[in-house]
C-alpha cells in the first residue's frame, strides 16, 4: 500500500460518554495505529426539548447554546482524550441528529473504510422498548461495522 492511499485511510467512531463509547473509542485507536489510518470521532448531538404542561398556556421550551458548546467541550475535551497521545492522526465532528443516522451520514461523507461503535449490551427486549444505536448501524451501513461491547462491570 502507498503512502497516499495509507493517508486517506479513515476510522469514523461514535463517541460519547458512555463506557462502550469510550471502549470503542481505545480499539479504534489501536486499529488506526495498525492500520495508518485517521480516527474521526463523532458526537451526534440532539437538543433537548422540554414542554409545559399544556394546559397551563406554556409552549415548547428549547435549552440555550450554552448546553451545546457544554457538550462540545466535553465531547472534544474529555471524552476524546485518548487520542491526544495516542500518535494517530485524528479529528472531531459534533453534528445535529440521531446517533445512528449521523454515524452513517459522516461515514459515507468520509468515505471511511471502517464505523466503530460501543455496544451498551441491552437485552432484546431494552433494545425494542428503547432502541438500539448499534442495531440501526449495523442494518443501515454500507461500510463494515465494529462492535466494541461495554466492560463488564463488576458483581455487585
Amino acid at each position: 500500500m502507498s503512502d497516499e492511499t495509507a493517508a486517506d485511510r479513515r476510522i469514523v467512531v461514535g463517541v460519547d460518554a458512555s463506557p462502550a463509547a469510550e471502549a470503542a473509542l481505545r480499539w479504534a485507536i489501536a486499529y488506526a495505529h495498525a492500520a495508518r489510518a485517521e480516527v474521526v470521532a463523532v458526537h451526534a448531538f440532539e437538543m433537548p426539548v422540554y414542554f409545559t404542561y399544556p394546559l397551563d398556556g406554556g409552549g415548547p421550551v428549547m435549552l440555550d447554546d450554552s448546553v451545546r458548546e457544554g457538550v462540545r467541550r466535553c465531547f472534544e475535551e474529555e471524552w476524546c482524550a485518548p487520542l491526544a497521545g495516542s500518535g494517530v492522526r485524528h479529528r472531531t465532528v459534533m453534528a445535529d441528529g440521531g446517533a445512528a443516522a449521523v454515524l452513517l451520514d459522516i461515514a459515507e461523507r468520509e468515505g471511511a473504510e471502517l464505523v466503530v461503535t460501543g455496544r451498551r449490551g441491552l437485552n432484546t427486549i431494552g433494545e425494542l422498548v428503547l432502541g438500539s444505536v448499534s442495531h440501526h448501524v449495523i442494518h443501515g451501513s454500507k461500510r463494515p461495522v465494529v462492535l466494541v461491547p461495554a466492560p463488564e462491570r463488576p458483581a455487585a
